[in-house]
């Protein structure tokens, strides 16, 4: 159960009478005795909850400004103005941590009312602490409270520093929720079904108890605190593609009309951006769930108890380079809520993936990018399918106008929100998402960078070259390098497939009659747009083996040989005979037919 402000509402009862109450109530009747205090509130209180209620506002209304750390001492717990009410509640003998203060005088007004309460002590994952470190001794006071046959967890400390900062908390959070940042040193006090160990504890990851009052919630029940990321399935990239550095990601899901933001710091929690521009490592959009997909990690947060639909948001994260980086989560109005830790290992090949830069209203509109893939690098002189959902937009464009030769394509609308189409980026630096909508306004939306075409790039490990000078044997090689660029084993490749076995594959180029630059492991590039303006492709660009047999059978029918026989006669007449050789009937030099 999870509640909200003074309109709160936990097991059907609303709490601002309860709250009312110690707001108005003098601090000269604390003075009197704890005994005072409690008798008002049970006159006038209905229930245990309402008296814990109020127990829990009137420390939240009293409390000093807490300090940066629950721990620290010599530092007074409530205002100067309740600073009586402190004295006597907390004699010299009693003095401890800012946060032990708080407990303690949680304790005596919950126990004035007949309330069964205690103080716990224990570890907690302060905001400064990095993922994958752990304390060796308890940093932490909170408490547990029994209302109505149950026990509650209430953390003082947490709710008083929310609530300056201008946080609305709940009055309770489940413990399915607290045993992400606090530890008790007493199992028991987990108030688990199934406790779990300190070393369980540190692996889990670093939430704190905003992200599950603010309604969020993950849905991969193994998320840890630190993740090394696995380089294996990026060591070897489909033909045409650029070898990339792995890509990690993170769906959360909280309640509709919120969103979060997350940024890649490095060892020193700094932000890590592109050196070039533009582009960033981290992007993050509304998902569509697909029907039947739900969170596995759900305790109870303030979204379920208002009834508010929870919508999911996709979180991609990319790396620099190898190395230890931290990824911070935070609500839209800066708070931290969430910090996990990825180990890129030593080795890891390709280079960084620049997603595209996005605007502020991107994510505010609730637009969403449905292909190309995030992953993926545009490249000039590629097409693809573009496919975005855009509310209220009522035109959205691809393209760019900071160039000479600028351009704009529209795609098409296939429903009120959804926008598609395919189209090929020409050799621009950069390439952007642009919608317009009803008001007349256009935004960009999206702005990527385009890398060059890929045949520009430097050449993939040749492999040794397998030479057969007969048509046949050229077909059957020509045969076996369309099927090594057929990665995807459809029967079709790609021009970008092409290109890159043209650099790759030392026999393909002469197969198809390119010719080679003797400085270059590949053929010009005014060679290669010949070969393709004479494949026969597709209407998506794709060449199917057919075509490119029929270029290498072309390029193989070489002029004949001949044998060239002079005489002449006495007369001073001269005579040339040019004869046709067969090679393959005459074993050498042979007559073939005659020609003057």
């Amino acid at each position: 159960l999870a509640s909200n402000g003074l309109n709160a509402k936990d097991d059907e009862t609303f709490f601002e009478a309860a709250d009312e109450a110690v707001r108005t109530l003098s601090h000269d009747l604390l003075l009197e005795g704890l005994d005072k205090f409690g008798d008002f509130l049970m006159r006038t209180q209905p229930s245990q909850l309402a008296l814990a209620r109020a127990c829990w506002t009137w420390v939240l209304i009293n409390a000093a400004d807490p300090p940066s750390v629950p721990w620290q001492g010599s530092v007074p717990a409530l205002r100067p103005s309740a600073a009586a009410v402190e004295e006597k509640l907390l004699p010299e003998g009693e003095q401890g941590t800012y946060a032990e203060k708080l407990a303690t005088i949680f304790v005596m007004l919950c126990r004035s009312c007949q309330l069964e309460v205690t103080d716990i002590l224990g570890y907690w994952k302060t905001d400064t602490m990095l993922p994958g470190s752990r304390l060796q001794t308890h940093n932490h006071c909170w408490n547990a409270v029994k209302v109505n046959g149950r026990w509650r967890l209430f953390d003082l400390f947490w709710a008083v520093r929310s609530v300056r900062s201008g946080v609305e908390i709940p009055f309770y959070v489940s413990p399915e929720a607290f045993i992400y940042s606090h530890l008790p040193l007493e199992e028991w006090w987990q108030l688990l079904g199934t406790y779990i160990s300190a070393k369980q504890f540190w692996e889990l990851p670093f939430c704190t108890l905003t992200f599950f009052t603010s309604g969020l919630y993950f849905t991969d029940d193994q998320l840890s605190a630190v993740t090394t990321v696995d380089v294996e399935p990026y060591r070897k990239p489909r033909v045409g593609e650029f070898p990339a550095l792995p890509v990690v990601e993170l769906l959360l899901e909280h309640p509709e009309g919120e969103f979060v933001t997350h940024e890649l710091l490095d060892g020193n929690l700094e932000p890590l951006y592109p050196s070039e521009q533009p582009g960033s490592y981290v992007f993050t959009q509304l998902h569509s769930r697909p029907a039947g997909e739900r969170a596995v990690s759900s305790p109870d947060h303030a979204a379920r108890a208002s009834g508010t639909r929870p919508v999911a948001q996709k979180l991609w994260t990319s790396f620099p380079g190898p190395g230890d980086f931290f990824v911070r989560v935070s609500l839209a109005n800066g708070t931290q809520v969430m910090m996990l830790r990825y180990v890129l290992p030593e080795g890891a090949p390709g280079s960084p993936v620049k997603f595209p830069d996005q605007a502020p209203e991107f994510l505010r509109l609730g637009c969403e990018l449905l292909m190309p893939v995030m992953t993926t690098i545009l490249q000039g002189d590629m097409t693809y399918e573009w496919q975005a959902r855009v509310p209220t937009a009522t035109k959205v464009e691809v393209g760019d106008d900071t160039e000479p030769s600028g351009f704009w394509t529209s795609l098409s609308r296939d429903s009120a929100e959804l926008f598609s189409g395919t189209l090929s980026i020409p050799r621009t630096p950069k390439t952007s998402l642009k919608a317009t909508f009803e008001t007349g306004q256009e935004i960009t939306l999206l702005t990527y960078s385009v890398r060059p075409p890929v045949q520009q790039l430097d050449a993939l490990p040749a492999e040794p070259a397998a030479t057969n000078p007969s048509p046949a044997g050229k077909l059957a090689a020509g045969r076996a390098a369309f099927y090594k660029m057929d990665r995807d084993r459809d029967g079709l490749i790609s021009r970008a497939e092409l290109a890159v076995g043209l650099h790759s594959i030392p026999d393909l180029p002469s197969l198809v009659g390119l010719s080679v630059e003797a400085s270059s492991p590949g053929p010009r590039a005014e060679s290669y747009r010949e070969l393709v303006v004479s494949l026969n492709c597709d209407t998506k660009g794709k060449i199917a083996w057919p075509s490119l047999a029929a270029k290498i059978e072309e390029a193989a029918q070489e002029p004949p040989i001949v044998q060239l026989e002079c005489s002449s006669e006495l007369d001073g007449t001269f005579h040339v005979t040019l004869s046709e050789v067969d090679l393959e009937k005459a074993g050498g030099v042979g007559g073939g037919g005659e020609a003057d």
